[in-house]
């Protein structure tokens, strides 16, 4: 008996470096962004996304906590806030803050390898309005430190309407400027042309990644101005579920106890015939 006492001891201490290893996985995570044009539902190759971090994570008691990085420490909105994503995209550009670039592969994902924190999440090329991700993310039953979204984007890419090739569509969203006919001018009067003057506007911009120069800055969606996406940004795809590795670590744990197990009742069998033997 006491032998096998002591190999369950040995076995536990033996554990004890992977339960460490299984926590101390839990340190990152992964953003992933699926751009799909849902305007007729194609697939968006080879565009830039860009990610900044915004607050930095760490895990308390099994709990998510996040601290503003020093470049968004003024900001006094709650980063749960709806408007929140807007006013760090303001910042952003007001400090010139340059973020992380990643473009979608072929089947449109841009993912993003990270550390625990928030982060802003914005298309250089403005296909969609900027978000806030959370890593690790809250879901039903506990953290998610693989976070997928699908930010709306709706793109018209085709000029000319299908039904009737002569006449082109047009977006909803751009007003419709009414067509003036012209009026035969009495060629005594000269024509002055008249040059109509446009205010200039401020909007911020954000600075590409140095080391992608050649990519384009960005300006705030002016459909959306308080940043808020239209669409939830975190919604999980039925296609795959989020992958946190919890069920990766435990396997040679309890593979190694089986052997641990197996062992001891081998050797406490062993004692039990040789008593009898003895007899």
């Amino acid at each position: 008996m006491k032998r096998a006492a002591l190999v369950l001891i040995a076995a536990l201490v033996l554990v004890m470096p992977f339960l460490t290893v299984a926590n101390a996985a839990n340190t990152s995570g992964s953003i992933t962004v699926n751009a799909v044009n849902k305007a007729d539902k194609s697939v968006m190759v080879g565009k830039p996304v860009s990610f900044i971090k915004v607050a930095d994570g760490k895990l308390v008691n099994s709990t998510p906590e996040f601290t503003l990085t020093e470049d968004f420490a003024d900001i006094e909105t709650d980063l749960t806030d709806s408007s929140a994503a807007a006013e760090v995209y303001n910042m952003a550009a007001e400090k010139s803050v340059a973020g992380s670039v990643v473009k979608t592969d072929s089947e449109g994902n841009a993912v993003y390898a990270c550390e625990l924190g928030v982060y802003l999440v914005y298309s250089p090329e403005n296909l969609f309005v900027p978000f806030l991700v959370f890593i690790p993310m809250e879901n039903e039953t506990d953290y998610a430190f693989d976070v997928m979204a699908s930010p709306k984007i709706d793109v018209p890419t085709d000029p000319t309407n299908p039904d009737n090739p002569d006449e082109t569509t047009t977006n909803p969203n751009i007003p419709v400027v009414p067509v003036v006919p012209i009026v035969p001018i009495v060629p005594i009067v000269p024509i002055i042309p008249i040059i109509p003057i446009v205010p200039d506007i401020d909007i911020p911009t954000l600075p590409t990644n140095p080391d992608n120069m050649n990519e384009p800055t960005t300006q705030v969606n002016p459909e959306n101005p308080d940043g808020t996406p239209t669409e939830n940004t975190t919604a999980k795809t039925p296609e795959k579920l989020p992958d946190t590795g919890m069920l990766q670590y435990p396997v040679p744990i309890l593979g190694f106890l089986g052997l641990i197990i197996f062992t001891a009742g081998f050797v406490i069998y062993g004692d039990s015939r040789k008593k009898k033997t003895q007899k």
